[in-house]
């Protein structure tokens, strides 16, 4: 499938995203992970469905993010995205996998 912007992304998840939590994002080499840290995680959720949870990941360090709240409302440079097939024991679900270049807080 093709890759999806910004617009396409806010159509699915709402136009406002906000700031749960980060976490490093880690290399796996043959299924199994390694010590090698490849930029951050940053979990957010949108105005659609705010129980929902999804992940950006980002080139950098936590440092990227931090002084950021929970709760915090934020916006992404050149947010892109795909979507795919997930199944579990006979289940699937479509899962919505994003990456962006920056993230910022927005300022009000």
């Amino acid at each position: 499938m093709n890759e999806l912007d910004t617009q396409t992304i806010k159509g699915i998840i709402g136009e406002k995203f906000y700031f749960v939590k980060a976490t490093e994002n880690f290399l796996y080499k043959d299924g199994k992970r390694t010590e090698e840290v490849d930029g951050i995680k940053v979990k957010i959720y949108g105005t659609k469905d705010p129980e929902r949870y999804y992940t950006v990941k980002i080139p950098g360090t936590l440092e990227v993010v931090k002084g950021f709240a929970i709760h915090t409302e934020v916006s992404f440079d050149n947010l892109t995205g795909k979507l795919w097939a997930k199944v579990v024991r006979n289940f699937g679900t479509v899962e919505l996998s994003m990456k962006a270049d920056d993230i910022t807080p927005v300022l009000k």
